[in-house]
């Protein structure tokens, strides 16, 4: 069960941050937000080829979307972004129920989830692309959502950079801590995973399950890179990330 607010008084400060992409890190959703996303320009603009040459690895999907609207000729309006917006959720939840249990956590995701669940040094919530239903609906369908009570989304910003600092002052909401960047990981797949991390000061771990190999993550400024979650290193991964972690003294944080 996941602890609520009362529970925090309870708990042992935990010491590091870690904010978790979606897509290609904890779970495959074998096309159904691609699929999703095109259904709805289709269906509000009429283009079938809006994006095409769009990049959407690592991309916020407000991002993703303005850049398929403006090489059709669409002005990207607050307007329309929100149209796309609610048409994708609705069509995200047939695309899911297409894709069946071809969208499920990747290979050693939840395992290490059960593990950072309990870990009073750990707080784990989200940064991602995705709007933040999507992304909850995805992690539903995945049986995964009831681990993460907080994160950063597209509705925080289009550019990937800017969701560092929301999904830090959630998190300390959340533990009623206070977080430096260098005690926080950002977790990813893509470049732009790494580079937002990088940004914001705080630590990062490149993850190459998704479409990105092990020396693009590090040209990019991993702290570390690992194959996935299920390679079993010597030691357990939260415990390389405490151990990787600058500046911890064994005072893991700051009460707010």
């Amino acid at each position: 069960m996941t602890p609520g607010p009362g529970d925090r008084e309870s708990r042992a400060d935990p010491g590091v941050l870690l904010l978790f992409d979606v897509d290609g890190t904890l779970i495959t959703a074998a096309g159904a937000g691609s699929r999703a996303v095109r259904r709805s320009v289709l269906t509000l603009f009429g283009f079938v080829d809006a994006f095409e040459g769009v990049e959407f690895a690592g991309r916020t999907d407000a991002l993703i979307v303005t850049d398929a609207l403006t090489r059709v000729g669409v002005r990207p309006s607050a307007v329309a972004l929100e149209r796309v917006r609610e048409l994708y959720l609705e069509y995200l939840l047939e695309e899911l129920a297409v894709s069946g249990d071809r969208a499920r956590p990747l290979p050693g995701v939840e395992p290490l989830l059960e593990i950072l669940h309990p870990d009073e040094r750990f707080g784990v919530g989200l940064l991602t692309g995705n709007w933040r239903e999507g992304a909850m609906r995805k992690l539903a369908h995945c049986g995964i959502a009831h681990y993460f009570a907080f994160g950063a989304f597209a509705e925080d910003g289009p550019e990937r950079e800017k969701l560092v600092e929301p999904a830090i002052a959630r998190g300390s909401g959340h533990t009623g801590l206070s977080y430096a960047p260098s005690s926080v990981w950002v977790i990813g797949d893509t470049p732009h995973d790494i580079r937002c991390g990088k940004a914001a000061g705080a630590c990062t771990l490149g993850v190459t399950s998704g479409p990105y190999d092990a020396e693009r993550l590090r040209d990019a400024g991993a702290t570390l890179v690992i194959s996935g979650f299920d390679a079993p290193p010597d030691r357990s991964l939260p415990e390389i990330l405490m151990e990787a972690t600058p500046g911890l003294t064994g005072i893991p944080g700051e009460r707010t």
